[in-house]
């Protein structure tokens, strides 16, 4: 399973790779057309860069499943957060810009917070990881209710992890309650 992982990642560096390769040697730039912003290309590229973010914290978090208790997982989650929300303050102070994109710090607080309260365990993982993922990914980019109004209105760091964590605790639950829903149409 790790090694399909593996190589579905390295399958995305590959491809993001020969993409802006092939756009440098064409001079294409990417943001920008004779009519101003390409917001289609940009919303791709966040999409896409959000993606790899939440894969990887995926990817980092699964070799842990059953050797930490999920509320450690938890825990840890929180206190990232906690050191990303102050160096988020400093970074944005610095550069001016809220909610950059090259930073994924959290999407890893997200996405471990959907694998920490999902349910998930070693015997599970191979559904439950997927669904995690795709929950998230769905609520991150969607943005519903509280989730996009924390990603508008809260400014600094807490608005940065803030809406994450709330689309992080959906996508665990929802991830939750799609386990159960399968489980109940296979026991059927």
């Amino acid at each position: 399973m790790f090694k399909r992982m593996f190589l579905f990642m390295i399958m995305n560096i590959a491809i993001i790779a020969t993409v802006s390769i092939v756009m440098s040697v064409l001079g294409v730039q990417p943001y920008l057309t004779q009519n101003g912003l390409d917001y289609e290309f940009l919303l791709i590229f966040c999409v896409i860069w959000g993606s790899v973010g939440s894969f990887v914290s995926l990817l980092i978090i699964l070799p842990f499943i059953g050797y930490l208790h999920l509320s450690t997982i938890f825990m840890l989650t929180l206190l990232i957060t906690v050191i990303a929300v102050k160096q988020i303050n400093i970074y944005e102070e610095e550069v001016g810009v809220h909610d950059g994109k090259e930073i994924v710090i959290d999407e890893l607080a997200g996405m471990w917070i959907a694998i920490s309260i999902c349910g998930i365990t070693q015997e599970n993982m191979i559904i439950m990881a997927p669904l995690a993922f795709i929950y998230f990914r769905i609520f991150d980019i969607w943005k519903p209710s509280i989730i996009g109004k924390i990603d508008k209105e809260v400014k600094g760091g807490w608005g940065v992890m803030g809406d994450d964590l709330v689309a992080g605790i959906a996508a665990g639950i929802a991830t939750a309650a799609s386990y159960e829903l399968i489980q109940k149409i296979i026991n059927l």
